[in-house]
């Protein structure tokens, strides 16, 4: 992780490896903290025309608040550089103040609504998915959780395509994979997405009754597990490549206009789709 050039990103990594067995599960997970600062412009990080960047952070700039008030993380990269998980457990948190109009009553969270998508190129996006309230017990994670796994029946097309792969590469690199997909099979992310590489987090106030609104910082917690056969690094013949020393790198594959995949690169996130 590290700090992006126009906005403050903080992670924690933290890793849980069982030893003595390759296939020992393996339970991984990332706290992401963003920063809204008045001297920087978030990098990735967008929002409606109606925010924007004061002494108290992110704020909205008029009153009321209108429909489409939106904020959106960057893609957050998850798994392993060679492999990712299939679902992922999302919490978020919102550091925010708001006043309500004149006579009006409740909570900005009666009308705060939160979301998030997945994908594995930065270019085809799941749609998005509604966060509920956490539990009383879960909000030290976040006020906002949900544990989401891709359903099987949404994967058909990988068990497919996997076996035509394997046939040509038995790394089982999902790296690797995916760029035989955007050479030989362009149109099937379009259709499927069948793994969880980056997660992107909206939050929304679509209500009329905020008058001010202005954001401090959202954190985001991501976790995730993988078998443990996930370690076991091959080449495209098959033979066993030497572990990776430390802590993995993460997942970094994006598509670009050749069709091959490469590690993805910095610049300006995109509105919700």
């Amino acid at each position: 992780m590290k700090s992006g050039r126009r906005f403050v990103l903080g992670g924690i990594l933290c890793l849980a490896l069982v030893p003595n067995t390759a296939w020992a599960p393996i339970i991984d997970g990332a706290n992401i903290t963003i920063e809204f600062r008045k001297d920087a412009l978030p990098s990735e990080v967008t929002f409606s025309k109606h925010m924007g960047l004061a002494d108290g952070g992110l704020v909205y700039q008029g009153r009321p608040p209108v429909p489409g008030t939106w904020v959106q993380s960057h893609p957050i990269p998850i798994g392993f550089a060679w492999t990712i998980p299939n679902g992922v457990s999302v919490s978020l948190s919102v550091d925010r103040r708001y006043t309500l109009e004149k006579g009006r009553q409740g909570r900005d969270t009666d009308r705060l609504r939160p979301y998030f998508r997945y994908g594995v190129d930065k270019v085809h996006w799941s749609t998005w998915i509604p966060l509920p309230e956490s539990a009383a017990d879960a909000k030290r994670r976040g006020d906002y959780e949900l544990s989401y796994t891709i359903p099987e029946a949404a994967r058909d097309g990988w068990r497919k395509l996997s076996q035509e792969w394997a046939a040509k590469d038995k790394s089982w690199d999902l790296s690797r994979f995916f760029g035989w997909i955007e050479r030989c099979h362009p149109d099937y992310l379009a259709k499927e997405i069948p793994f969880v590489g980056y997660v992107q987090v909206l939050v929304e106030w679509p209500a009329y009754s905020l008058e001010t609104l202005s954001i401090s910082q959202m954190k985001v917690h991501l976790g995730w597990g993988l078998g443990g056969a996930a370690m076991n690094r091959r080449s495209e013949d098959g033979t066993p490549l030497e572990d990776v020393k430390g802590v993995p790198p993460r997942w970094g594959f994006s598509m670009r206009a050749t069709g091959t995949g490469e590690a993805p690169k910095e610049g300006g996130g995109e509105n919700p789709q």
